[in-house]
């Protein structure tokens, strides 16, 4: 993280607009106080500040200013967006809801060797009540672009500039979209503390300047509603915790070998006998619903689509049967209902992947499809006398089953490019599974190509020089237990301390703190970021938010924040701070990673799976 001088509200003095709209909260409710420890555990840069992910660059003084609880939230410049003022209405009842936590010693004291390993909040915590007698009653939040409504795109800008002063009552954020803006709302709900023997909050250490942007434009969790259905108010609560540390991609995959919850309009068959019971689908209003609840928080939706592999649950139907190879004799490591493939020889599965990939272009609004393409089954086909025969009527070569891969995806990519759309692909489609060797894939060219990788740290680096933009998924897979090859923790939780070190770009030695993604020589690709991945084969509604939380903001900050953000000690202790954050703002099941007492913890469950 790098400092800088205190960055200045651009545009406020030439938007002087009335206010569009000024939102208050008065009263207090009596929220208990929060023990956040001392400052002594910093990272990288000018300050340390209780927020994740840590911001790009931030300087701040030596003052504490006190928060009225009628801290009032106003917009200059533009008028009319609601989504600005629901998420100001969110962040003033958050501030607010601040709950109790406390700790003994240090939040995962492995990271770190202190010579005394009391209690270490008590003296920072007197300091605050001593000196914090500014007052600040006026958060001001100026937005360069006007709001329409839409939901956000890859690349769209996320900067954000906040100044909280400590001579006057009145911080100013600023940012260039609607983004932006929430962005910097998240960071300033999370400057505010609750310390004891006050009845109002604190922000610490200012004049504080925060002039912050993400070091990449995807930052994504994957969530698998396949395996085990998680029903639409749980992927709200996920969406509400990816808001906060600034996740700004669902990858919604939506439906794989084992069910077919996606209500398809066109073809009902699909999810009528995919699914596993009538009431664990998907609607198209359900899928509306999720993608208007993400849309207001600044997070984009890709669905996934798994194909040719995975494909069992969309031919269960008696008139989809012959979409799928069924070879009942083959088996693989995964079990033969991940074995079955999608039969590239029968005109029907095109026509039905052409409506389904129609109804998937209408119901989401993102550029990007995930067309799946991990671990086809080969052997699966090879056991089809009549895609043999079909085979052999196409000229294609005996064995040569990557010829038939690719002859699919020349039959489906051009649904998606007349749509406008480009697809997201798992690096199978390029990297031999058994070899490692780089192969071509002709019907699907880097210019509207993403490829996921996830087996390998190595495979990254080969997709780029071949001019693809890649994300990374290797490192942070929720469901495992060591996440990492060769490496082990004790406690399940501590995965997440692995998850942090992981590093998208290996070869990136002196990144940008405003990085908005990583790019090499003209012909490259770019590293556009990751994702967290939860598949839930032994995760559903009970259990599936503590699986993946606190654990999925250690991807967040990795995606975020400068490179050389990467001091553990000072990680564990914010991160203790958010996860009883994450219980108190939404009662969310986020599990803790080490010994302390959470308020919220025992408040009562109210969301799905707590």
């Amino acid at each position: 993280r790098r400092s800088g001088s205190p960055m200045p509200c651009r545009g406020l003095a030439a938007l002087l607009l009335p206010l569009a709209w000024v939102w208050g909260v008065t009263g207090h409710r009596g929220a208990a106080p929060l023990f956040t420890g001392t400052d002594a555990a910093r990272g990288a840069g000018a300050c340390a500040v209780p927020v994740w992910p840590t911001p790009a660059n931030s300087t701040c003084g030596s003052v504490h200013v006190e928060v009225l609880p009628s801290l009032t939230v106003a917009i200059e410049g533009w008028a009319g967006s609601a989504r600005f003022q629901a998420a100001a209405e969110r962040a003033l009842e958050q501030i607010l809801k601040q709950p109790e936590r406390r700790q003994r010693g240090l939040t995962e004291p492995q990271f770190t060797f202190p010579s005394d390993d009391d209690d270490d909040g008590g003296g920072s915590d007197a300091a605050v009540r001593d000196t914090a007698v500014l007052k600040l009653r006026e958060l001001v939040v100026v937005v360069e672009e006007e709001d329409d409504g839409a939901a956000p795109q890859l690349d769209v800008d996320e900067s954000y500039h906040l100044k909280v002063p400590a001579a006057t009552g009145r911080a100013v954020l600023s940012a260039k979209t609607i983004f932006g803006a929430l962005h910097g709302l998240t960071t300033f709900t999370q400057l505010v503390e609750r310390v004891p023997g006050r009845a109002s909050m604190v922000i610490r250490h200012t004049p504080l300047a925060i002039d912050d942007a993400p070091r990449y434009p995807w930052r994504g969790l994957l969530l698998d509603t396949a395996n085990h259905f998680l029903p639409v108010p749980q992927l709200e609560s996920f969406l509400d915790a990816m808001a906060i540390v600034k996740l700004n991609v669902l990858h919604w995959h939506i439906v794989d070998s084992y069910s077919f919850p996606f209500e398809s309009p066109s073809v009902p068959d699909l999810a009528a006998a995919g699914a596993w019971h009538p009431s664990a689908v998907y609607s198209p209003s359900d899928v509306e619903q999720v993608v208007a609840y993400a849309t207001a928080r600044g997070i984009r939706v890709v669905p996934e689509f798994d194909m040719p592999g995975h494909a069992y649950s969309w031919g269960l139907s008696d008139a989809l049967q012959g979409i799928t190879v069924d070879c009942i004799d083959y088996a693989s490591e995964l079990g033969h209902v991940n074995d079955v493939p999608m039969d590239p020889s029968n005109e029907t599965t095109y026509e039905v992947v052409d409506q389904v990939l129609g109804d998937a272009g209408r119901l989401f609004p993102d550029k990007f499809v995930h067309l799946g393409g991990d671990e086809v089954q080969y052997g699966c086909w090879n056991k089809s006398v009549a895609l043999r025969r079909w085979m052999d009527q196409q000229d294609i070569a005996p064995g040569d089953f990557r010829a038939v891969e690719m002859y699919f995806y020349e039959r489906v990519y051009p649904t998606l490019a007349r749509a406008g759309r480009s697809s997201v692909v798992w690096e199978e489609v390029l990297i031999n599974g058994e070899t490692g060797e780089w192969q071509d894939a002709p019907p699907l060219p880097p210019s509207a190509t993403v490829v996921e990788t996830w087996t390998s740290p190595e495979y990254l680096a080969e997709v780029i020089q071949h001019g693809y933009d890649g994300i990374l998924a290797y490192g942070w897979y929720l469901d495992r237990q060591n996440p990492i090859d060769h490496e082990s923790t004790w406690f399940w939780q501590d995965s997440w301390s692995q998850m942090y070190l992981v590093e998208p770009d290996a070869l990136d030695e002196s990144p940008t703190p405003n990085q908005r993604s990583s790019r090499g020589a003209a012909e490259s690709g770019r590293i556009l970021g990751g994702e967290a991945s939860l598949w839930s084969e032994q995760v559903d509604p009970l259990n599936a938010l503590a699986q993946a939380w606190p654990r999925t903001a250690a991807v967040s900050e990795r995606l975020w924040s400068p490179r050389e953000v990467r001091d553990l000690a000072n990680a564990a202790d914010r991160l203790g701070l958010l996860r009883c954050r994450l219980v108190g703002w939404f009662r969310l099941a986020s599990a803790p990673i080490w010994s302390d007492w959470c308020s919220a913890s025992y408040d009562g469950p109210s969301t799905p799976g707590f």
